[in-house]
């Protein structure tokens, strides 16, 4: 969300594991600030800035969509 928007991100989670799980019912919606989630889903975060924020680490946007869209062609000169 944050390479396509170009907007940064402030995620707060209980350790990293949720970001890495394979559980095919997991979904990310950016909705409307003041908006509530039904019983089943929970806020992790909040859209804005220039930087995805995770726990103490920040990284900015624009090093994370250099980082994807090069990914390929780099490992492809490898």
């Amino acid at each position: 969300i944050c390479i396509a928007s170009g907007v940064g991100a402030t995620v707060e989670l209980e350790g990293t594991a949720e970001l890495f799980g394979e559980d095919p019912h997991r979904f990310v919606a950016v909705v409307t600030p003041g908006w509530d989630p039904p019983a089943l889903g929970r806020r992790i975060g909040v859209m804005g800035g220039d930087s995805l924020r995770i726990g103490d680490e920040s990284v900015s946007v624009a090093a994370l969509a250099e980082a994807w869209r090069g990914a390929i062609p780099e490992a492809m000169r490898s």
